[in-house]
């Protein structure tokens, strides 16, 4: 088992929006990060806010800006410019809670990814605890909870799985996990609320599209996934984002 001495957090991002929010977050670490890598697929309209970045920053930053064709691709370029040692991804609208660094990025053994579970919020508010699934085993039953977002693993371990496929929009994860089992990459779970994920972002506003892709993936990786039980998966799902703002509007 290799003690990693270095944790590289990924961001891809469209425009510095959010990225104030982000830094805060990082400051607050009690393991703070070595380096913060931001991937901007546009320039900025206030190139000086990223050198207020850097100055108000505890860590390094890298900022690059890049023309890509979606958050797959933006993610596999920002992913590029990480040479060694942990990573962690930290989408724009998403937090860390303090002790996330600390605790993820723990030894691991080789070929390993950590993930926990995550508070899901909505406008800054919580909304509840989603325990991720502990035992990914294939064949995976529909779309495992897997909590990608909270992913740290080694750069090695992104290398030999591949980039993000970029026909996919919003499932590309569920491909990610699979191509990795596939080739004998363990997931190990951190039974441990450290990550808040904005319900606002595109896999949970498109259910049609993630099921259609979810079921791509599952005939291209021979995975067994039940069209029953992803139908429930998605009623399930919606109810559990809209039921307080369905109660709250009646």
């Amino acid at each position: 088992m290799t003690e990693h001495t270095k944790i590289s957090v990924v961001t891809c991002t469209l425009g510095a929006e959010g990225l104030d929010t982000l830094l805060v977050c990082l400051n607050d670490q009690t393991r703070l990060p070595d380096s913060w890598i931001i991937k901007d697929c546009k320039p900025l309209e206030d190139p000086a806010q990223i050198e207020r970045l850097k100055q108000t920053a505890k860590f390094p930053i890298t900022y690059i800006t890049q023309k890509d064709a979606g958050l797959s691709d933006g993610l596999n370029q920002a992913i590029d410019l990480v040479d060694s040692g942990l990573m962690s991804l930290l989408h724009n609208g998403d937090i860390y809670t303090p002790q996330f660094l600390e605790h993820m990025t723990q030894p691991l053994p080789p070929m390993t990814v950590r993930y926990c579970n995550v508070i899901w919020t909505r406008k800054g508010k919580v909304m509840f605890s989603r325990k991720a699934q502990p035992d990914l085993t294939l064949p995976l039953y529909d779309m495992p909870r897997i909590n990608h977002p909270t992913f740290v693993a080694d750069k090695d371990v992104y290398s030999k799985i591949g980039p993000f496929g970029t026909d996919l929009r919003i499932a590309m994860d569920f491909d990610w996990v699979a191509r990795g089992m596939k080739i004998g990459v363990s997931f190990t779970h951190l039974d441990q609320d450290l990550y808040k994920m904005d319900a606002e972002g595109l896999s949970h506003s498109n259910f049609k599209r993630m099921r259609v892709e979810v079921q791509k993936i599952a005939k291209t990786h021979n995975t067994y996934t039940s069209e029953l039980g992803m139908q429930m998966h998605w009623v399930k799902r919606w109810l559990k984002l809209n039921i307080k703002s369905l109660i709250t509007r009646g």
